[in-house]
């Protein structure tokens, strides 16, 4: 009779209801990753929506076809909510190739093969919905997750040998919770509809051990979104000149910093670190021309300018959040202008300013005379360019 179960079939599908409810929630963490930044308009954080897409929809196919298997005990009325389990899973894959088929990711893979495998995915919701049977659907089914996973696989590897520092590690845990899931799934899946012959003792035990690789994935994945880093244009870092901060009321500087080889960063302590001698040649040999720089801006009669043309290279402004109290103008010599570039000089200026909120205001730097004070900041960027 239906909805009467053993107390077997409790703990399984409150097992289940556990993990698709964590799922969730990491999905939202990734829906909300994105939309914390939306506004600067760094279009590879895109991908997010994709990763969050992916998870809430498998989750759902999991949770729907829980209910058929554990609860309604796969009556042949259920065949409605058998399709609407499978469309949710291959629907995921859908949502996961419409975020890269972008431009934004053409660098690292084809957008019209993307596009292809998108289309086919939806091709394959309509055969499933209005023209399949259960037993052809579920054939076809894995024959396109596992062909559609491989290129997944491919396109995840070529993303973490792009990223660097936080995000690369990130993006490992990603790929490793992902591995995990697949596992999961499929053992869950042999569990429910043997398609080897096992006794329903070892088909329990298939059960409770994708329960608990899926459990073990789904952490994982929040520890890959704690405090999730934005996900930056390839070889942004690459662009950047040198770093000027000054008090535009004095024509003084506060801070400045030249950007050493990107190799840099990722060698040892040694080859990070700059001494002191060379922190004094960056302050003394001028990194720019802060003359030119407010000349530029005076030039134009109180309109605040965001960038400047010099050269081969643009100078790219960002103004202090008190400029009326503190005029302070953070300057940044790139060769090229990229989002992600600007959303980087908004997060040094809002560091900065965090940094030194106690000391900012104070008469020896409103009159010009800070000297070393704010040389501590290399920190702060050598965190943010680890971070991106």
């Amino acid at each position: 009779m239906l909805f009467q179960f053993s107390f077997v079939q409790e703990i399984k599908f409150l097992n289940v209801l556990l993990i698709v409810i964590l799922g969730w929630q990491a999905s939202f963490l990734f829906f909300y990753n994105y939309y914390k930044i939306r506004d600067e308009n760094v279009k590879l954080n895109r991908i997010l929506l994709s990763y969050g897409f992916l998870v809430f929809m498998l989750m759902l196919s999991l949770l729907l076809l829980s209910i058929i298997t554990l609860l309604l005990g796969s009556p042949e009325n259920a065949w409605l909510l058998r399709k609407l389990a499978y469309s949710s899973t291959i629907g995921a894959f859908a949502f996961f190739w419409f975020y890269v088929g972008g431009d934004q990711f053409s660098e690292i893979f084809n957008p019209l093969l993307a596009k292809l495998f998108m289309g086919i995915s939806l091709i394959f919701i309509f055969i499933l919905m209005f023209l399949g049977t259960i037993s052809a659907e579920l054939q076809f089914l894995l024959v396109i997750l596992g062909f559609e996973g491989f290129f997944m696989i491919l396109f995840q590897v070529k993303m973490i040998l792009r990223a660097s520092g936080t995000l690369k590690k990130r993006f490992i845990l990603i790929t490793v919770s992902g591995f995990l899931m697949a596992i999961s799934l499929g053992l869950g899946a042999e569990s429910e509809i043997n398609m080897f012959p096992f006794t329903s003792n070892i088909s329990d035990s298939l059960f409770f051990s994708s329960i608990g690789l899926l459990f073990l994935a789904v952490l994982i994945l929040f520890m890959a979104l704690y405090n999730f880093p934005p996900i930056l244009e390839f070889k942004w870092k690459e662009n950047l000149l040198k770093l000027v901060i000054f008090n535009n009321a004095t024509q003084t500087s506060l801070y400045s910093y030249v950007f050493p080889k990107q190799e840099q960063f990722s060698g040892s302590k040694s080859e990070r670190e700059l001494s002191q001698s060379d922190s004094v040649n960056l302050f003394s040999g001028g990194i720019i021309g802060i003359d030119g720089i407010i000349s530029a801006i005076t030039n134009t009669k109180g309109e605040k300018l965001n960038r400047i043309k010099q050269g081969n290279s643009y100078i790219l402004l960002e103004y202090g959040t008190q400029y009326e109290k503190l005029p302070l103008t953070y300057a940044l010599v790139v060769n090229e202008d990229l989002k992600s570039i600007r959303y980087f000089l908004t997060s040094i200026k809002n560091q900065f300013e965090s940094f030194y909120k106690e000391i900012l205001f104070d008469e020896k730097v409103k009159q010009g005379s800070a000297g070393q004070l704010f040389q501590s900041f290399e920190i702060i960027i050598k965190d943010l360019l680890v971070l991106g």
